[in-house]
């Protein structure tokens, strides 16, 4: 299969109000600020991971993909079910 598999949208056009588009503006500004806050101290910290609670699962060329490991118990788990903040990938 090419490229050309997804030239056709299978969804019809959305039809959005002014105040709807507004809407969906600022829920995508309100998502970005809360990941920069999240985020913050690992850029200031020296991009460090905590070993204790990511695991590397792949690494290619500079990159690395790490998975949170299933026994880490924090505040800010992704499993924790009382946790407010929303998962990251």
């Amino acid at each position: 299969m090419g490229k050309e598999r997804f030239t056709i949208n299978p969804f019809p056009a959305l039809a959005l109000t002014d105040d709807e588009k507004d809407q969906l503006l600022e829920l995508g500004r309100t998502i970005i600020e809360a990941n920069f806050e999240r985020d913050n101290p690992f850029f200031k910290g020296g991009r460090k991971v905590d070993p204790n609670r990511w695991k590397l699962a792949k690494e290619r060329e500079r990159m690395k993909v790490y998975t949170e490991r299933p026994e880490y118990v924090g505040d800010d788990a992704m499993s924790n079910a009382s946790s407010t903040k929303l998962p990251a990938i």
